[in-house]
């Protein structure tokens, strides 16, 4: 069957989701879906991963707000962590034109790298709406354990055997 890139991820999503639900029938189907979903998987992940430069861009951006952000009783820039490997900082106010006009300046002296990044998103996001082969180890609607819930049977149906 044909499945577009970002239905891959979808469903490698899906059945990484349900992966601790029990029976060896639906386990034996999650695991060869999973094997076979493996290389287009990493591709993808691969093709967007961030490049050295546009990570060090990123971080000399970062120094740059943590040198304006406001600062904690032994002047150090009160940082958030906001997910993983993200951070922000408590911005203020009085010197935000400066603060501005660094990061712009920093974002001139960078705009190869940027355009770069710009460039291979677009590049990514063209590569989701690709079609590839995908032939799926379907799982018997009845080896479906009765835990899983309707969001995650949604996720991972185009992998269930109908057996009516």
């Amino acid at each position: 069957m044909k499945i577009k890139n970002k239905e891959v991820i979808e469903l490698n999503n899906g059945l990484i989701e349900v992966a601790k639900l029990s029976g060896v029938k639906f386990a034996n189907g999650l695991s060869r879906n999973r094997t076979a979903l493996e290389e287009i998987v990493k591709g993808l992940a691969d093709s967007i991963k961030a490049p050295e430069a546009y990570i060090a861009y990123k971080k000399g951006a970062f120094e740059i707000v943590k040198e304006f952000a406001a600062k904690d009783k032994k002047g150090q820039p009160i940082v958030n962590q906001i997910g993983p490997g993200v951070m922000s900082c408590v911005p203020i106010t009085e010197n935000i034109d400066q603060a501005n006009a660094a990061l712009a300046a920093f974002d001139e002296k960078s705009a190869e790298i940027i355009a770069a990044r710009t460039t291979q998103e677009k590049g990514y996001a063209e590569l989701l709406e690709q079609e590839v082969e995908f032939e799926p180890r379907m799982i018997p609607f009845s080896a479906v354990p009765e835990a899983i819930t309707g969001d995650q049977y949604h996720k991972i149906k185009a992998v269930i055997l109908d057996e009516d």
